[in-house]
């Protein structure tokens, strides 16, 4: 994160810190079990940012930038995820189409997404 003595007051206004390391390593820990989460952190960090600082500096510039250009990644994220999730349920009924064992077709528990 960030060292405390740059910005003392951080703490005082910003209740839920969140940065791109911790991120980061949530994705490596694989702690992450929708694109929503992602985002959620994501919204987070940059709803901090732009709480943080003054709407003349260049990091709440950088954070309005960063929210529309990663809020595209994230909607093309969850349309692959959301083709990726139809080509797997049709495989699997495809594949159980020919067993007499009832079949569950998996749940995406993502916000818009087939339930």
């Amino acid at each position: 994160m960030f060292a405390v003595y740059q910005v003392p007051d951080y703490q005082n206004l910003i209740k839920n810190p969140m940065d791109f390391a911790t991120i980061r390593r949530k994705v490596d820990l694989q702690a992450y079990r929708t694109v929503d989460d992602v985002a959620a952190d994501f919204q987070l960090m940059i709803s901090n940012c732009m709480t943080y600082n003054a709407k003349n500096t260049i990091f709440y510039r950088a954070a309005v930038k960063l929210k529309n250009q990663v809020g595209d990644v994230l909607l093309l994220l969850r349309r692959i995820v959301t083709v990726v999730l139809l080509h797997i349920r049709t495989t699997l009924t495809y594949l159980h189409s020919s067993c007499n064992t009832a079949y569950e077709a998996p749940v995406c528990k993502c916000r818009g997404f087939m339930q």
